[in-house]
């Protein structure tokens, strides 16, 4: 069959083109956001981390064209697999945040029942979107707004409210510390500032991001 190559593929060979997929094999020369577009999603649960796996595969990667990535909104940091923090292209976030879903509202779900949580899922997120439509809100103070909508939430509250951010798409720009690590200045706080993290409101997965810790 034409294209179909004579001899077997060996473990080897498998192993030298998955790490050249990855950009482990050799630094190439691209742009910050092209790279994340070929390597896919990078964890980045804790902030320093997308740094670090970028500077092993960049030549002359400088950590400042991440920072500014992140606040042009080409790349993301979101929510995905395993409800953990990655840094990804946000066209991919668009295209597939929808595929792992379901996992996601399933991780909440257990988390949920395991805490006994009786309040429905979906309404404490159409709050949560409604509370975020006038601005961003920390989440101590988005904790507080829910909290007075939902009154009868007398236990599981943190699991209840954080349950909205992996049932809503959302993403979030690299923290100050991480901006500072980069050799950047840090991205502005928000208004509100009372609590460690700051949501605003999404029409998609791009314009939703969380803001920095402050």
């Amino acid at each position: 069959m034409p294209g179909v190559a004579a001899e077997p593929i060996t473990n080897r060979a498998l192993n030298r083109a998955t790490l050249a997929r990855q950009g482990l094999l050799e630094r190439a020369r691209v742009p910050v956001a092209e790279a994340v577009a070929r390597i896919g999603p990078l964890q980045a649960q804790e902030p320093k981390l997308p740094f670090v796996a970028l500077a092993g595969r960049l030549e002359g990667f400088e950590p400042a064209e991440l920072v500014e990535a992140l606040r042009s909104g080409e790349l993301v940091r979101a929510v995905w697999i395993r409800a953990t923090l990655h840094v990804l292209t946000a066209a991919d976030h668009r295209a597939l945040r929808a595929t792992i879903q379901a996992p996601l509202s399933a991780a909440a779900a257990r988390v949920a029942d395991a805490r006994d949580v009786t309040i429905d899922p979906a309404a404490v997120a159409a709050a949560a979107r409604e509370q975020l439509a006038g601005g961003p809100l920390d989440f101590d103070a988005l904790r507080e707004r829910l909290a007075a909508a939902f009154p009868a939430a007398r236990s599981g509250r943190s699991a209840t409210w954080r349950g909205c951010t992996w049932r809503s798409p959302s993403s979030r720009p690299p923290i100050a510390g991480a901006s500072r690590a980069a050799g950047a200045s840090p991205p502005p706080r928000p208004t509100a500032s009372r609590g460690r993290s700051c949501w605003r409101a999404a029409t998609s997965p791009r314009s939703a991001r969380r803001a920095p810790r402050t």
